[in-house]
């Protein structure tokens, strides 16, 4: 099995379109493969803008996981439900916030940051299409495994997005994780003219897929979430979080959200091959 390059001659092969190995699809998973990703965006990022160097990382990413080793980050494909989202999500608040209000922070809660990618392309939407003058976005991102965080931290340096993503790694005490503990004290350490925030403005599911429900209760019970508040969970559908997904539409019959589930297919999946395999979104206000 060859499904990463160790050597510059190696990185230089895989510029080329390249197929990805079949040892190396959808839903493999192989030491070293984090490490390797960060090897191969570092052989890719050039010195530029904040922006250009944030898309360099994601492009670099998103190469790798299509030619050489698929990955669970949320991909391209996901990426653009995520992004539209993200972007409903501030205009809405944008346009319910007065002109008189001194509220300018925009708070999102990742739950599973992985390596970053998810974090680094809601910070690059919003710096491509917000003036920062008008709203300060901060990410707050969530991760348990720590060398997943480490990775992600690098990778989050090498995109200069880091003065707008926070990472940290959770404790499991072998019943429980300090998540709450954790986003509590972030949340209490953001500055804000009028007072400490105190609520989450967008929320992105992404971690455990047995803890969707009971780390969204927990969010809801801590009272982070308020009405307006969005959240994204994603694989719903791929994963089949059959939990969640009645909770959420209990909650819609209760009159407490509005949710939809949006098809797409699982990340880094080809539609031109046996790899396509289908998945969802699911969405709630």
């Amino acid at each position: 099995m060859d499904c990463f390059g160790s050597s510059d001659e190696e990185e230089e092969e895989c510029r080329g379109p390249i197929k990805r190995d079949e040892t190396c699809g959808i839903c493999t998973f192989h030491p070293h493969t984090e490490s390797s990703l960060l090897s191969h965006v570092r052989n890719r990022v050039q010195e530029s803008s904040k922006e250009k160097k944030a898309q360099q990382v994601l492009n670099a990413i998103d190469e790798f996981c299509i030619s050489r080793h698929w990955m669970m980050n949320v991909g391209p494909e996901k990426g653009s439900i995520l992004s539209s989202a993200l972007k409903e999500s501030i205009d809405n608040k944008l346009s319910s916030t007065s002109k008189s209000s001194h509220e300018t922070s925009f708070v999102v809660v990742e739950l599973g940051s992985y390596c970053g990618y998810s974090s680094m392309l809601m910070a690059k939407h919003f710096l491509a299409s917000y003036d920062k003058k008008v709203l300060d976005l901060k990410v707050i991102t969530l991760e348990i495994n720590p060398e997943y965080i480490k990775v992600a931290n690098e990778l989050v340096k090498l995109s200069g997005l880091d003065d707008i993503i926070s990472l940290s790694c959770l404790y499991f005490n072998g019943h429980d994780t300090n998540m709450i503990d954790v986003l509590q004290e972030q949340l209490k350490s953001m500055p804000n003219e009028q007072e400490r925030i105190k609520s989450i403005d967008f929320l992105f599911i992404d971690h455990d897929k047995d803890s969707y429900k009971s780390d969204l209760v927990k969010i809801e019970a801590a009272g982070l979430i308020r009405r307006g508040t969005r959240c994204v969970a994603d694989n719903v559908v791929f994963a089949g979080i059959h939990d969640y997904l009645e909770y959420v539409k209990m909650r819609q019959n209760n009159g407490v959200v509005v949710t939809n589930t949006i098809s797409c297919r699982v990340e880094y999946s080809n539609d031109d091959s046996s790899e396509e395999v289908l998945d969802g979104i699911g969405e709630n206000v």
